[in-house]
């Protein structure tokens, strides 16, 4: 029995799937449920000007993996600044609720990743992996290009490829036919996913988010982090996520931390075009360091999973 989706109303025009995908897809929206109940009340508690922190975090500690998910992502380097957090109270007083409110949507997307049940075990850990090291080398060049966003730039890079996820789920041989998970990427890979699928794993991961109700940029990166210009309003955090994703790939193909090709980062150009102020130098510059601390963060997140 299909269960009927109510679509949230939202400024971007619906995405459409393919029939059977759509459907094979819609009939599971209820056991890939992005957001559990208590990360629903604290969010919307959290859009009150006057909520206190008190109230947020006793919200917060009813869901224990929520709670331990966010105090290890408050503890990497990027977030922490080298000073180790050891409550969820002082998580909120330092970071702020915006803050919060995006480590909370990035803790339920990490546990929901986790919980796909692709077929093999290391297509998932690829897909995984590949998204926190995203999400970690975003938040860096967040920081180093002075761009401000506050938490977004991590929860955009940790969704941005949950399309490929979901392909190897529901459609696990047409995904090993295309997508060999090498992350060389060339500017025809949507066209051979759409000659294949009817469709790409970018509109894919948009419907998704789309479905669960999540906010209008994080679908903007999930369907444009290939082109970003395409993206609108949302155009910079799209970008950034992008040049984060080609970075991410480059250091999948070439380990870390070695020398990357920095003349072939294309989505460094296009940072600049959107605003961003000597990318290419600053990110030449610092590239050793930002590898490395994305990096030795994926591995803190990885060696304390649940």
């Amino acid at each position: 029995m299909f269960h009927r989706v109510f679509l949230p109303e939202t400024n971007t025009p619906q995405i459409e799937l393919p029939t059977e995908l759509a459907l094979r897809m819609g009939c599971n929206l209820d056991q890939l449920k992005v957001l559990p109940d208590v990360a629903v009340q604290a969010l919307d508690i959290a859009k009150d000007p006057n909520c206190s922190v008190t109230r947020f975090s006793t919200v917060v500690e009813q869901d224990v993996k929520l709670t331990t998910d966010i105090l290890r992502m408050a503890n990497t380097v990027v977030f922490s600044g080298g000073q180790r957090i050891t409550s969820l109270h002082q998580a909120i007083i330092r970071l702020g609720f915006r803050h919060c409110k995006n480590l909370i949507l990035s803790s339920c997307i990490g546990s929901l990743m986790r919980r796909m049940s692709i077929q093999e075990t290391n297509s998932r850990e690829k897909l995984y992996k590949h998204g926190f090291l995203t999400a970690l080398i975003s938040a860096n060049l967040n920081n180093l290009f002075g761009i401000r966003f506050m938490g977004e730039d991590f929860t955009a890079g940790l969704i941005h490829d949950l399309g490929r996820t979901l392909l190897a789920m529901f459609m696990p041989t047409e995904f090993k036919q295309f997508d060999k998970l090498d992350f060389v990427e060339d500017q025809y890979l949507l066209e051979r996913e759409h000659a294949a699928l009817g469709t790409t794993h970018c509109d894919v991961g948009g419907w998704f988010v789309q479905h669960n109700m999540l906010p209008d940029p994080l679908c903007q990166v999930v369907r444009f982090h290939h082109q970003p210009e395409l993206s609108g309003e949302g155009r910079l955090l799209t970008t950034l996520v992008a040049a984060s994703d080609e970075i991410a790939n480059f250091v999948h193909q070439l380990g870390a931390p070695r020398e990357l090709p920095i003349d072939k980062l294309t989505m460094l150009v296009k940072l600049e075009e959107v605003g961003v102020d000597r990318a290419i130098e600053k990110f030449a510059d610092q590239s050793t360091q930002i590898v490395t601390m994305a990096l030795s963060d994926l591995c803190s997140l990885n060696s304390r999973k649940s």
